[in-house]
């Protein structure tokens, strides 16, 4: 995390942000607010008679609800008030797609076997300038309760082939673990083969926070919909790369699979460890777009019936049609008279007394009395309190979004990610001295796995970038290893240590090797028992043969003097070079 004095001007930026963006993005649903207060008629966004609001969110029309007529066939939503405040969702009929559906299927026991349920797709967002509607998906995990055996759950949506709904190439198949494959289930047109991503980490050393490059998780982005045979299903086939038993279940027993929004899914090591951990990050699900067009007409039969308003083709070569309002017009092309101008959006006095406002509902914050009934105040209040939330999570981009985007009200979010990122003075030395005292006395667990301790050792240095730490960095890393590594495996430390390229090495590159000096030592231990003739184990390494072996095995020549490898390792030279007989694959080699 930045020092303070780069928190106080991130603060400052984002006041310019807001203001800057008042006096754009919003002035359309402020002007609105503004009439209604004033006693003016709100522009509707449905068609006359028809609700256009569920809770805060806008319903417009070809979306509807409660009749026929408030809505184009398959853009029906429902919204149901027994949430607080209501949730909207897309109209669901007895397992007729769209839907979600969630499943939990049993694998490597004698019972296995799956079970079905089906419920509606949430709705949290429509956009009728980019013609597209944000739903949560679910995320797909597969958890082994065992070195074999475990419980598959999934939960991915279903549109139905003829609506109006598409998936968006702005989503993105993601897979999380140590050892998977991630594949939609649906294939996609024209390519042969099922979409798919790989993670494959065997030494279990993740990448940093925010990365997905193939090492702990994977993504791949969604191509464009083929016009013959879009997708229509987000399910996904979790597989393991490496074929076999987990022997890893009980620190990382889940893989995990999801179609989601590409700027939403941001990764950090912590989803990989534990039980259905990433499953149960966000309990709505995650985020992901789907384009959306008229597909039973046309513009050259229908038409858009708003003035000011312009008619295209659906995107991607798709059937049907989309209308948007002509440039400096906002509004609902798809009724009469929707697009209207509002010149007063442009009077420098509204941006700023807008602004005002915006920063009137931060640190106030928005709490209606009865949220199923909002007075014209607090209906005013709620449209302030989503444009300054969305602002602020729109701000802090795609590495910090996980710190606000949770919140439900501007306040809440921006109280939270001060208490984050800026704390006081008292909190963040307590913290600084807190981790200094924990990475002071850091060292490796008996029978703890290298690469374990290494994952730990990550942990704790991400907490002290974290609070500004500008001293932590991969050469800390990479020494703090070494210094807990030596008192375990001192010999291998001295040699890895005593080569000319050390000190080009990472601390990834460390592990690795460390790692390899062990499958050497192993390997070395193998050749010289089958040398003797003797099964594996029988002696320890540099030792001399027992009596019973000397005699049954007899050594021609002088005698032969044994040593240990800590002998023979006082003779290695401090600056060993590259092309040593144990020399480091990563090592260049010397001519």
């Amino acid at each position: 995390m930045a020092p303070l004095s780069k928190l106080i001007q991130y603060s400052q930026l984002l006041s310019i942000l807001l203001l800057l963006a008042a006096a754009t993005a919003t002035m359309q649903q402020v002007a609105a607010a503004a009439d209604e207060l004033k006693g003016r008629p709100r522009q509707g966004m449905g068609r006359p008679g028809c609700r256009d609001k569920c809770g805060s969110m806008s319903i417009p029309f070809p979306f509807g609800m409660d009749k026929p007529g408030c809505f184009l066939p398959g853009f029906e939503v429902t919204c149901n008030t027994s949430f607080s405040p209501p949730r909207a969702f897309l109209a669901y009929n007895h397992n007729d797609p769209p839907y979600q559906a969630i499943y939990r299927c049993k694998f490597g026991t004698d019972t296995s076997g799956c079970k079905y349920t089906y419920q509606p797709v949430e709705l949290f967002g429509i956009s009728l300038e980019t013609n597209e509607v944000r739903v949560y998906g679910g995320v797909t995990s597969r958890c082994f309760t065992s070195e074999t055996a475990g419980l598959t759950k999934g939960q991915y949506m279903e549109l139905d082939r003829a609506g109006p709904f598409l998936l968006s190439p702005r989503d993105d198949l993601v897979g999380v673990g140590w050892n998977v494959k991630s594949s939609m289930s649906y294939q996609i047109k024209p390519y042969p083969d099922l979409l798919s991503c790989t993670s494959n980490d065997p030494f279990r050393v993740t990448a940093p926070t925010g990365s997905c490059s193939g090492l702990g998780c994977c993504r791949v982005a969604l191509p464009p919909p083929w016009p013959t045979m879009p997708v229509i299903e987000t399910a996904v086939i979790l597989e393991e790369v490496n074929a076999g038993a987990n022997n890893f279940w009980k620190t990382n027993p889940c893989s995990y699979g999801m179609v989601v929004e590409g700027s939403w899914y941001n990764f950090t090591a912590e989803d990989m460890a534990g039980y259905e951990v990433l499953s149960k990050k966000l309990t709505r699900g995650f985020p992901l777009v789907l384009d959306f067009a008229i597909r039973n007409g046309s513009c050259q039969r229908d038409g858009c019936p708003s003035g000011n308003s312009s008619c295209a083709n659906a995107a991607y070569d798709s059937e049907g049609y989309v209308c948007k309002c002509k440039e400096h017009y906002h509004g609902n092309p798809y009724i009469a008279n929707g697009c209207q101008v509002y010149p007063e959006r442009h009077n420098p006095r509204v941006c700023l007394s807008a602004s005002n406002e915006l920063w009137r509902i931060i640190l106030e914050g928005f709490k209606p009395y009865n949220p199923d009934k909002l007075t014209r105040r607090e209906a005013v209040d709620s449209q302030l309190n989503n444009t300054a939330l969305h602002m602020i999570q729109t701000s802090v981009g795609t590495k910090e979004l996980h710190r606000v985007r949770n919140y439900t009200t501007a306040k809440e979010a921006w109280d939270g990610l001060a208490a984050s990122c800026i704390g006081s003075e008292s909190t963040r030395r307590n913290k600084y001295n807190a981790l200094k005292n924990k990475a002071e006395g850091f060292m490796r667990l008996p029978d703890e796995d290298h690469e374990v301790m290494y994952g730990r050792l990550l942990t704790v240095a991400d907490a002290f970038r974290l609070i500004g730490a500008t001293h932590i960095n991969d050469s800390w890393i990479k020494e703090k290893y070494i210094e807990c590594m030596m008192p375990f495996v001192p010999i291998d430390v001295k040699t890895l240590v005593g080569r000319e390229c050390y000190s080009s090495l990472t601390s990834q590159q460390v592990v690795h090797e460390m790692q390899a000096l062990k499958v050497l030592e192993e390997t070395s231990h193998d050749s010289r028992n089958r040398a003797l003739g003797m099964a594996k184990g029988s002696f320890s390494l540099g030792g001399p043969p027992s009596e019973e072996v000397s005699s049954k095995f007899p050594l021609s020549g002088s005698p032969k003097v044994y040593r240990t490898r800590e002998e023979e390792v006082k003779d290695i030279p401090l600056m060993q070079p590259c092309n040593h007989k144990a020399r480091s694959l990563l090592c260049p080699q010397h001519t």
